[in-house]
């Protein structure tokens, strides 16, 4: 759960962290006694770019900013006029996240999920309205039943 995929270890390639390169002077590296320091350097370096650190820098020093704040809330500001103050807040958000996210959909896609929420509406209004006939026909029959007695 805790794993990143390809696409975020892509993304955040550039926070990790790297070692720093030392060649130590008196540093034994098992090769021949004549090899230069630019050699050992290569390796190392080789060898550093064979294994990733598993690290990432920290980036506390990265500030916030509220740009993207302030702007959905000056569209929002925009949106609810004094004759819009009853709309929901589910209507506000859809439309804030169609606004800010135009290139995702189309308008062919905006009118199919219209039409959709108006069956499902009207689906459920008829539900209610024959559930409330059948409540209404039920209590007429005892209504009639409790007369006859």
């Amino acid at each position: 759960a805790n794993e990143l995929t390809e696409a975020e270890k892509n993304a955040v390639l550039n926070l990790r962290a790297r070692p720093a390169i030392r060649i130590e002077s008196g540093e034994e590296t098992g090769s021949a006694e004549g090899e230069d320091r630019y050699a050992r350097l290569a390796r190392k370096v080789k060898k550093l770019k064979t294994d990733p650190p598993a690290e990432y820098i920290n980036c506390d020093f990265i500030l916030g900013t509220a740009v993207e704040v302030e702007r959905l809330w000056s569209l929002a500001k925009c949106m609810l006029t004094d004759n819009r103050r009853g709309m929901s807040t589910l209507m506000i958000q859809t439309i804030l996240f169609l606004k800010e996210n135009r290139e995702l959909w189309t308008d062919t896609m905006v009118y199919d999920c219209i039409g959709n929420v108006k069956r499902n509406a009207g689906n459920e209004r008829r539900r209610k309205r024959e559930e409330l006939l059948e409540e209404q026909d039920a209590m007429q029959a005892a209504l009639e039943e409790a007369s006859r007695m």
